[in-house]
């Protein structure tokens, strides 16, 4: 999985399960002064949208889920 989360969609995965559970769609990343990156990210699945701390966004999305899903682009939507 690749650390470098690009604003776009992206399908979550239920690990164990061949069928996407979530789809998240990354809004915009943000670079504050100090360097530190925040993706803005919403769930097709709730409709919640929030900004999150961690490096990328996969971190984000197993903070919020857990770590029974996993991430991969959507090559489908993915945005470039």
């Amino acid at each position: 999985m690749s650390q470098n989360v690009v604003v776009g969609s992206y399908i979550i995965y239920n690990v164990g399960n061949a069928e996407p559970g979530l789809v998240a769609n990354v809004k915009k990343q943000i670079t504050d002064a100090g360097g530190r990156i925040t993706y803005e990210y919403s769930s097709a699945a709730n409709g919640f949208a929030v900004s999150n701390t961690p490096h990328h966004v996969i971190q984000a999305i197993e903070r919020d889920f857990g770590d029974k899903f996993m991430i991969q682009p959507d090559g489908i939507q993915q945005l470039h």
